[in-house]
């Protein structure tokens, strides 16, 4: 798929008939049970914002960018993620993704068209809950790496994750779990999971659900 024709399909995507959390726990491991938006509400979660960046290569392939974090002393150490982080006083979401989006890997706001939003994630291990943004660049950027948040920045190519063999299970280890086996997705030779695959999962189900 090249990025003009994800584009189309991007631009079709109806945020009020999302695959919603159907597809998300496809990529949850059976010991994770489903919690409500209430019960969530009752945590009082700290809100914050991811982006899917989508954009051409130089020859029109289409590829979209994670990030390998850093290690540190807390939940989410050296995970690959989505570009995001949480909204500061008086932010709003959409604000916050594009924010910092620039800050971890130097994608300035005014060359991304936002385009839809996904379904909000609920990160039990930091309390977060997450709301995703699909933006797509016309061209290629110039990524800028964090060098205090982000150890590598990941171009992850459209036609490997739409290949159904980078979806594998594999047993992880973080600071709160384990030797546990999850559902996850190869890509770039990293263990993508948790709710980045969840996130990547929705995005993935909603393009493929569409003609």
């Amino acid at each position: 798929m090249n990025f003009e024709s994800l584009y189309k399909k991007i631009k079709k995507i109806d945020e009020n008939n999302l695959p919603g959390e159907d597809s998300q726990f496809k990529m949850v491991p059976s010991i994770r049970p489903r919690i409500s938006r209430e019960e969530i509400n009752k945590t009082n979660p700290t809100l914050a914002s991811v982006m899917l960046l989508v954009y051409p290569d130089e020859v029109g392939n289409c590829n979209f960018v994670l990030i390998q974090r850093k290690e540190y002393n807390g939940a989410h150490s050296a995970q690959i993620s989505l570009p995001g982080g949480k909204l500061e006083m008086g932010e709003s979401s959409i604000d916050a993704a594009l924010r910092e989006t620039y800050e971890e890997i130097g994608v300035k706001p005014d060359g991304i068209e936002i385009i839809a939003s996904l379904t909000n994630v609920w990160v039990s291990p930091s309390k977060f809950l997450v709301s995703p943004y699909i933006g797509v660049l016309k061209e290629k950027p110039l990524f800028v790496k964090d060098s205090y948040e982000v150890d590598e920045i990941l171009e992850v190519g459209i036609k490997e994750f739409f290949d159904d063999s980078c979806i594998v299970e594999e047993m992880v280890n973080s600071s709160y779990v384990k030797d546990l086996i999850v559902p996850a997705f190869r890509l770039n030779g990293k263990i993508v999971w948790g709710a980045t695959a969840m996130i990547l999962n929705e995005f993935r189900d909603a393009i493929l659900h569409l003609e």
